[in-house]
């Protein structure tokens, strides 16, 4: 290392140094600082090399001093910085001002792939430059996967799945596995609010949420908000199951009460969708209501359907209000075609 930047420091002939140029960058030192800066000055310069110097001279912190930063940034302004490759836009980016994102933002347009591909590469690596390759993506569907990555690497939170989610894809699977993604590196305690605001379907949702029923996982309200969701999630995907095991597995004592009545809830249809009316039988908690949002999960038409709607008419009889019962399939109450009165409290609410 220490001969190649001796060397680099007399060498004049630009075919010569383009190696040792390239060495510095895989091998950065502050004593290669000056001597690749020198080679900014020359207009025969291996421009793409040191670039590429340079900004592995960057990423090691090794461009600290302000008038070398100026230097950099003064040659790459008066220089087509589009020819130093992505090394040359990423200093660009993270050296320069709005008017030099604005430079390399505008290089999102371009037809050519590789150079786009470049400016959207530099722009990821600032907060400011990712903003704006996020705007962009928008509408280009061939800037997804860059977004993504900066959304990973600057928005890693609820709202960047909002934002990712949002985002057009040439490939719907590479914009589900960059969810998915995205979605192992949010805090636990953050997915329910995540998965939710994003809309994302339920086989996503349910990958997604998986992690929080790991048996090690310190269940903080945001947690419990989360398992309650997954249980909600495979019961919608057809796994009353697999829902009941998530829900039993949850110690009542550590809910809330809003908690605890959506744990109930989903108890009751999980059970009914498994078609264990007995276990559905013998719980108190769930209302009227609750057992109407279970039946109206059911698949219709289907014997178990049916079943249900006797079940609830047996359990809430003289409750039910006409259109309940003609919902439910049900003839009037006692032959009688004037309607029961609505909205009564049920047992279960008294008390």
């Amino acid at each position: 290392m220490i001969t190649l930047t001796r060397a680099l420091q007399t060498e004049t002939v630009p075919a010569a140094a383009e190696p040792m140029l390239l060495g510095v960058a895989r091998w950065p030192n502050e004593a290669a600082v000056i001597p690749t800066t020198h080679w900014l000055d020359r207009e025969d310069a291996p421009f793409g090399a040191v670039a590429t110097a340079l900004w592995s001279l960057a990423q090691a912190g090794l461009l600290g001093e302000a008038g070398v930063r100026d230097r950099v940034l003064t040659a790459l302004r008066e220089r087509d910085a589009e020819r130093g490759g992505e090394p040359a836009l990423k200093l660009l980016v993270s050296l320069g001002n709005e008017k030099d994102l604005a430079r390399v933002a505008a290089l999102l347009g371009s037809q050519d792939d590789p150079l786009r591909n470049a400016a959207a590469n530099a722009l990821a690596e600032t907060a400011s430059g990712a903003a704006r390759l996020i705007e962009a993506a928008g509408g280009d569907p061939r800037l997804f996967v860059p977004a993504s990555r900066a959304i990973g690497a600057h928005m890693a939170t609820p709202d960047g799945l909002l934002r990712l989610a949002g985002l057009p894809a040439i490939d719907p699977a590479v914009r589900d596995a960059a969810i998915l993604e995205l979605g192992q590196r949010l805090r636990p305690e953050d997915l329910s609010k995540a998965v939710s605001q994003a809309g994302l379907p339920d086989p996503i949702r349910e990958r997604i949420l998986a992690r929080l029923a790991e048996p090690d996982r310190e269940r903080t309200p945001g947690v419990l908000d989360g398992l309650l969701l997954l249980a909600e999630t495979r019961l919608n995907l057809g796994r009353p199951a697999d829902a009941r095991t998530t829900l039993r597995e949850i110690d009542p004592a550590v809910l809330g009460e809003s908690q605890l009545r959506t744990r109930a809830r989903l108890l009751l249809a999980a059970a009914l969708t498994a078609g264990d009316l007995d276990a559905a039988g013998d719980m108190d908690d769930p209302t009227l209501e609750d057992w109407l949002a279970a039946w109206r999960r059911l698949p219709d038409p289907s014997n178990l359907r049916g079943r249900v709607a006797e079940a609830i008419a047996e359990r809430f009889e003289g409750r039910l209000s006409q259109e309940q019962r003609a919902e439910l399939g049900l003839g009037p109450r006692d032959g009688s075609d004037e309607p029961e009165l609505a909205n009564q409290p049920d047992d279960a609410d008294e008390g």
